[in-house]
């Protein structure tokens, strides 16, 4: 079973903690004004509210979550790519944004995007990541992940 895009954003991204979360510790910490940013695994584009629209890429490979977050956010650009992440041109994003994608992947996947990710920034560019931490044997933490999500 997959959640909805709806309700994957009501659960995992309730719009007030996420205000919260970007306001007070993404902004302090990090100069996002005019900065070109892709967003890697933007989901329903719930990050988007940070960035000025016209710098702004958030891509998934999930056409649903893309569509939704083309409905919510329509200033905002909203891109479905593959996994090689062809047609972002290298040394072209001042930021990229990784919110709670990575532990969906394998090593050899991350691996695989790490290059890309350094030939996508520009050279004095910045690489933003926020992972969860699931506990390995908490039954709740992992059938969320795995089974809803």
């Amino acid at each position: 079973m997959r959640a909805s895009p709806a309700i994957y954003d009501l659960i995992v991204h309730p719009r007030l903690f996420t205000k919260w979360f970007g306001e007070r510790i993404l902004r302090p910490f990090f100069d996002l004004s005019k900065k070109k940013t892709l967003e890697f695994g933007c989901g329903t584009g719930v990050n988007s509210f940070l960035f000025d629209p016209k710098y702004y890429l958030g891509v998934d490979i999930d056409e649903q979550r893309i569509g939704y977050a083309r409905k919510l956010y329509p200033n905002h650009r909203f891109e479905v790519v593959g996994q090689e992440l062809s047609g972002i041109d290298e040394d072209s994003y001042d930021v990229i944004l990784i919110s709670g994608v990575l532990h969906h992947l394998t090593d050899p996947q991350i691996q695989g995007y790490w290059k890309r990710f350094l030939g996508i920034l520009k050279p004095d560019g910045v690489l933003i990541i926020f992972e969860p931490y699931l506990v390995p044997k908490s039954g709740v933490s992992n059938w969320i992940d795995h089974e809803l999500l």
